[in-house]
């Protein structure tokens, strides 16, 4: 087992490394990436600050950077950025879970476990660059690690296909789609689900496979909108 003031080196190399920022106390980053099943004094205090500050970041970035854009799709905008899968897509493959400190999880077995806490860890580690630092520190390193997500376009917050579904149904008067999700068996590391939608004005209803419920759903939605948009 590796030695406290490995770790803790460890750490402040990683984090400066990613978050471009250098720990003050490293007490409170180590509280960030330490699991309820290894003590009760972990990163769920610090994950809820972090969701906060990641919020208003990215709120403020979006009302400066689109001074012409309306109230709905900058909201849809700011959801997309700060939704549950990009955050763990993002501590995914920055690596932040290999410094999580905990006690019998088994990531290879529970794949949606390990999205969670990807996700979990990158907010608390948000929360504790903003007590350990400030909002200002904060604001840089979160930028920073969303970039990617912050380039510039001509159009944000576009509807998802799911949405888009139900507005054409709504529109109609007709009942809104329906959604059978079936889990397939496989690894549990790598779940798959069979999604199922069916509405009133398709005879047949239509469905896909996927990794993750949501997925499957705007998938076969846009499948369905496509079949809709071909019939006109």
């Amino acid at each position: 087992m590796i030695s406290k003031d490995k770790y803790i080196l460890s750490l402040e190399k990683k984090i400066r490394k990613i978050f471009d920022y250098d720990i003050k106390n490293s007490e409170i980053f180590i509280k960030a990436l330490t699991h309820k099943s290894f003590s009760k004094d972990n990163y769920e205090r610090l994950e809820f600050l972090g969701d906060a500050v990641l919020q208003l970041v990215i709120t403020e970035y979006l009302y400066d950077k689109y001074p012409n854009h309306d109230e709905g799709s900058l909201s849809r905008e700011k959801q997309f950025i700060v939704s549950k899968k990009t955050i763990s897509d993002i501590s995914i493959k920055l690596k932040i879970i290999d410094l999580l400190i905990s006690k019998n999880l088994n990531f290879n077995k529970d794949h949606a476990l390990q999205l969670s806490i990807a996700s979990n860890t990158m907010e608390s580690i948000i929360g504790a660059i903003f007590m350990d630092g400030d909002y200002n520190s904060c604001k840089k390193s979160i930028l920073k690690i969303f970039s990617q997500y912050l380039l510039i376009k001509d159009n944000i917050g576009l509807k998802d296909s799911k949405t888009l579904l139900q507005e054409h149904m709504h529109s109609l008067g007709e009942e809104l789609p329906k959604y059978i999700t079936k889990k397939l068996s496989g690894p549990p590391h790598k779940p798959k689900f069979e999604v199922i939608c069916k509405i009133n004005t398709l005879r047949h209803s239509v469905s896909c496979v996927a990794a993750t419920v949501q997925e499957g759903q705007q998938t076969v939605s846009k499948l369905i909108l496509e079949k809709i948009h071909g019939k006109k």
